[in-house]
């Protein structure tokens, strides 16, 4: 509906960022590759926007979820939008 009425350019789910590429050594993987797959991306007001939606902020899962939201800012200087 925002993208409908002009608000929002670029809409796009389910969009993956490499934050760490996996490790080889003597051609055989020794560290899988670490990514994070945002729900929404955009583009709004000239700003490139990432959504993440959050019901439940505990347990493993949203451990992991924060770590992966600091390597994102570190990384690609990204901030994630959480609704």
């Amino acid at each position: 509906i925002m993208q409908k009425a002009g608000i929002i350019q670029c809409l796009a789910r389910q969009v993956r960022f490499e934050l760490l590429a996996s490790q080889y050594e003597d051609g055989k993987c020794i560290f899988r590759g670490c990514s994070y797959i945002a729900d929404f991306t955009y583009w709004q007001n000239g700003k490139f926007v990432v959504e993440d939606v959050k019901g439940y902020k505990k347990g493993e899962a949203y451990k992991y979820y924060t770590l992966k939201k600091k390597m994102l800012y570190y990384f690609h200087h990204i901030k994630i939008k959480e609704i």
